[in-house]
């Protein structure tokens, strides 16, 4: 299991397409992947789950990848996140 904490920045017009294409980025993995930000944990491969953070701009986000592919999982993530 791999853990990292990153910088969420967007704008709010384009939170939702974000959210959408990370949902799709960590499906492509095996690991299971969550994210866990103002006391909420969720499953990232599910937008009912991801929906439910609430996440907002500024906010710190913890990943957590558990499986076969989470070094490359998180990494991804990571640096999807962090543009």
């Amino acid at each position: 299991m791999v853990q990292k904490v990153v910088k969420f920045h967007c704008h709010a017009n384009e939170q939702m397409k974000l959210v959408a294409n990370l949902i799709q980025k960590a499906s492509g993995y095996q690991s299971h992947i969550s994210l866990e930000t103002n006391g909420r944990k969720a499953n990232c491969k599910s937008l009912l789950g991801m929906m439910s953070l609430g996440m907002q701009d500024d906010c710190e986000i913890t990943i957590t990848c558990d499986g076969a592919d989470e070094n490359e999982a998180i990494e991804d993530l990571v640096g999807y996140l962090s543009k």
